[in-house]
């Protein structure tokens, strides 16, 4: 699925030569994926979702603005989530071919037990989302590692791939419900990096990022970092949900403490007046 998926030859690469000569501002539009390379060089294979280590020499971003009049274009990178104004159209060395936005797995959570995968009918992002579980469980374990690492790789980038291109072309079918578990099962599998930057409680994580880490051994840090950056928009919304059922939960929970402890004094501190007449008068009746 790796290699035969629309987005793993979506890209249109050519030469800084061949991008002086383009009119970008005719082919390319806000929400296109597009290759940035600041040194010259020869024209090369290019996938829009290839995860490469930070500090190459080829960076994926999502345009944000064209300007023909300056042959610039403004860029937000996959791999930092940093905007850069100004990019000069030469450096630009591949763009993505639009039409091939295609969806391969529909969009459903995990399924809720094993019974009932095998009759979930197509391909689902619940089926990464066990594959990755599984992947994280078997990543402590004698399973040989380098197949548990490539399982999980090619998992994690079929995942984001997939989560990306259904926000891209959602089309007002999905319900809030399949999206709020979607982002929930995200979270729990890749954590939520930026809790202090955001402001959210550190605490709402700490469970997840936890049970993070044996995923994170098994892709690496490059991978998960890029995997966290790509996906910020859904594990934040999840991170917030959770932190509000957090709060929810302790004002409930401490709510409960505070009757039940007053309950308790009360029964501790006053004593009924009626229990002595009961017991004289349970005698005189004897």
């Amino acid at each position: 699925l790796s290699d035969t998926h629309p987005a793993s030859n979506s890209f249109i690469s050519f030469s800084n030569e061949e991008a002086l000569l383009l009119d970008v501002a005719a082919v390319i539009t806000p929400g296109t994926t597009v290759a940035i390379c600041a040194q010259t060089g020869a024209q090369q294979h290019l996938q829009r979702y290839l995860i490469q280590p930070r500090g190459g020499n080829i960076r994926y971003a999502r345009t944000v603005g064209c300007d023909r009049s300056t042959r610039t274009i403004s860029v937000e990178y996959a791999d930092s989530g940093s905007v850069e104004r100004h990019v000069p159209w030469s450096w630009i060395v591949g763009m993505e071919d639009t039409s091939k936005r295609q969806c391969v797995f529909s969009y459903l959570p995990t399924p809720k037990s094993m019974a009932e995968t095998d009759t979930y009918g197509p391909p689902s992002l619940g089926h990464l989302i066990l594959a990755l579980k599984w992947c994280r469980y078997v990543g402590s374990t004698d399973f040989p590692k380098h197949i548990v690492k490539c399982v999980a790789e090619r998992a994690a980038i079929l995942l984001c791939t997939e989560v990306l291109l259904h926000d891209e072309i959602r089309d007002g079918t999905l319900h809030d419900d399949t999206i709020r578990r979607v982002n929930m099962q995200l979270l729990d599998l890749f954590d939520y990096a930026d809790t202090e930057s955001e402001g959210l409680n550190p605490k709402v994580a700490v469970s997840s990022h936890q049970r993070d880490k044996s995923l994170a051994s098994t892709i690496g840090e490059d991978i998960l970092g890029i995997v966290q950056i790509n996906l910020k928009h859904q594990l934040r919304a999840a991170c917030l949900e959770r932190e509000e059922e957090q709060k929810m939960w302790e004002q409930n929970n401490s709510g409960w403490d505070n009757a039940t402890w007053a309950s308790s004094s009360k029964r501790q501190g006053r004593r009924s007046p009626f229990r002595s007449v009961r017991k004289t008068s349970s005698g005189d009746l004897s």
